[in-house]
């Protein structure tokens, strides 16, 4: 069987979405107690929104036959804003109180006890694979 034709029958791999964090460089959010974030926390229903803590996306490589033996390769990219959600993820030590904030809890202010808190972004359908912030 031709290269060409071999590649066309090839399933493309599951890939979990990339999830990027906005503003650029907010892996880390300094909240002061009773007042509400710098920025919205929750995540975005679309890549194009600006007020909103993360965007979506996936990229699709596609192979090109018609260019002969050699093919040319071009990608998409779909916006999967709408399927990200934002979820706290609790860390304790064994014995001790838990302390959890929801991430729609922490944009308003005061309804968190003072703490550190972690939140993770992703697409729940690639849980345990999503690629972007936490």
């Amino acid at each position: 069987m031709p290269c060409n034709q071999a590649r066309a029958l090839l399933t493309p791999p599951e890939r979990a979405p990339i999830v990027v964090l906005t503003p650029a460089n907010s892996s880390t959010v300094f909240m002061e107690f009773g007042k509400a974030p710098p920025f919205n926390l929750l995540p975005c229903r679309s890549a194009t929104d600006t007020d909103c803590g993360a965007v979506a996306y996936d990229v699709t490589l596609t192979f090109d036959a018609s260019e002969g033996a050699v093919g040319a390769l071009s990608n998409s990219t779909t916006d999967m804003s709408g399927s990200v959600q934002m979820v706290a993820i609790s860390q304790c030590a064994a014995g001790t109180a838990c302390l959890a904030c929801a991430p729609e809890q922490a944009m308003v202010p005061g309804s968190c006890a003072p703490g550190v808190y972690t939140l993770r972004c992703g697409d729940p359908a690639h849980a345990a694979s999503s690629r972007g912030g936490s």
